[in-house]
């Protein structure tokens, strides 16, 4: 099934997502305290709803979104009109238009959260140049969104940044996820 995900504005708070949950009826089914390398869920059964819609808060990109599958994305569409969130689209257009690097990795970060789980071109040639970016932040944080993108077509630039970065940093974490992509271990979420 394909996944669907809203990420949260910066201002919308796990109370407001709570508040807002509970006055829609719906009901918590289970809770999962985030870990080192798993982030905090909040599972709900929207009403009337086979699916299940998780919002999540996820430590390691600094970032809140809700996610469900197919069996439950109208319910997204109702709380999106509550709170304000951004799309897929949204995402793609602010990873393009990056000015200064703290846009950049706020955009690539949250690229690691909405982007398709399998390589679409305009994606690609969104992320790319930032893996050249003369900002080392930028670049370490690209390599974080290959690691939660796990997309093949993402190994070339790794290998570039693995094999000639300037940065210590930057080559090894490249080198390290490109391993861990050979033996599957990539994708993080």
């Amino acid at each position: 099934m394909r996944r669907n995900r809203l990420l949260f504005d910066e201002t919308v708070s796990r109370d407001d997502v709570e508040f807002t949950a509970y006055s829609m009826d719906w009901q918590v089914v289970d809770k999962q305290d985030a870990s080192v390398a798993v982030p905090f869920r909040l599972i709900y059964r929207p009403p009337g709803s086979t699916g299940l819609v998780s919002y999540v808060e996820d430590a390691v990109v600094a970032l809140r979104y809700l996610e469900t599958d197919d069996r439950a994305a109208g319910a997204l569409d109702s709380i999106r009109t509550r709170l304000s969130m951004y799309d897929a689209e949204h995402v793609l257009a602010s990873l393009r238009g990056a000015q200064s690097a703290d846009e950049a990795r706020l955009a690539l970060r949250s690229t690691a959260v909405m982007a398709p789980q399998v390589c679409e071109p305009q994606w690609y040639e969104a992320i790319g140049p930032w893996f050249d970016n003369p900002h080392r932040g930028v670049r370490l944080t690209a390599v974080l969104v290959a690691a939660y993108l796990a997309w093949p077509e993402l190994a070339p630039l790794l290998e570039h940044l693995a094999a000639s970065d300037l940065d210590t940093d930057v080559r090894e974490d490249a080198r390290v996820l490109l391993e861990r992509m050979r033996r599957g271990l990539a994708r993080i979420q």
